[in-house]
């Protein structure tokens, strides 16, 4: 929500594709129908996903689904032949939850910081863009704010810039 129409105010052609809540094995098994109909040679993978996986499923277990993500799009990218560069968004913490998945959250990030620079993938840290805005999740504690979806969208659309051209 949000990124489409920063994308259009820069002048940019891209094309984006959504999961909403979607979890990250979602977002692993859909990256070979996605790349397989592209006619592009370059492609710039942007994973914002797992903040409701933080809810219900272990560390561990979230930090082997982004593991699973990474290896899916090496192997996409060796089987299509198109250069698919990943990039893993920070966990943006949820209110609705209480102190323990914010916490669990932060830990994820930390390592999946460690994760992106051990694989040569690129960390986009969301939460200065998220503590920027003055309500940053509406009244469910869940969504995003419309200020906020564009200083997210915002934040993604600079990281990708330099793979738009």
């Amino acid at each position: 929500r949000g990124l489409g129409d920063v994308y259009k105010r820069q002048g940019q052609r891209v094309a984006s594709w959504c999961i909403p809540g979607g979890s990250v094995p979602q977002v692993t098994k859909a990256v070979g129908a996605l790349v397989k109909d592209t006619k592009c040679s370059r492609l710039q993978v942007v994973a914002h996903v797992g903040v409701n996986d933080a809810t219900y499923r272990g560390s561990e277990d979230i930090l082997d689904s982004f593991k699973d993500l990474s290896a899916e799009v090496k192997r996409v990218s060796e089987v299509e032949g198109v250069d698919l560069a990943l990039s893993i968004c920070s966990l943006v913490p949820r209110i609705d939850r209480g102190p323990l998945v914010w916490s669990r959250v932060e830990g994820i990030n930390q390592r999946l910081r460690r994760f992106c620079k051990d694989i040569g993938a690129s960390f986009v840290d969301l939460r200065p863009a998220i503590q920027s805005c003055r309500n940053p999740l509406d009244r469910s504690g869940v969504h995003y704010t419309t200020e906020s979806a564009r200083c997210v969208a915002s934040r993604i659309f600079e990281h990708c810039r330099r793979f738009l051209g």
